[in-house]
């Protein structure tokens, strides 16, 4: 186990979050090019990710839906918005 100071360290190093690190100059799926790819791949067509995908197919008409759950999703980037959009009441 780490001491306390450092565990502060580690919290605070993987609490922060960097948009930066999200920007196409630094994560490769952020290229306009690859998002492209990657929503065609998922939904068939370029201009709709899976998310969008997801809702239309499987949600729709269900929505909100009473509660939802997001496996990995890391600092919440993805499910955060969730609530707000419509999608989940919690």
């Amino acid at each position: 186990m780490l001491p306390t100071d450092e565990q502060d360290q580690v919290a605070r190093y993987w609490s922060s979050y960097c948009a930066a690190a999200f920007e196409p100059e630094h994560y490769w799926s952020a290229l306009p090019a690859v998002r492209r790819r990657l929503n065609e791949k998922a939904s068939g067509s370029i201009s709709q990710d899976w998310i969008e995908h997801c809702v239309r197919v499987h949600l729709a008409g269900q929505l909100p839906v009473e509660r939802a759950l997001s496996l990995g999703c890391g600092d919440g980037w993805l499910s955060a918005p969730w609530p707000r959009g419509g999608l989940s009441q919690v």
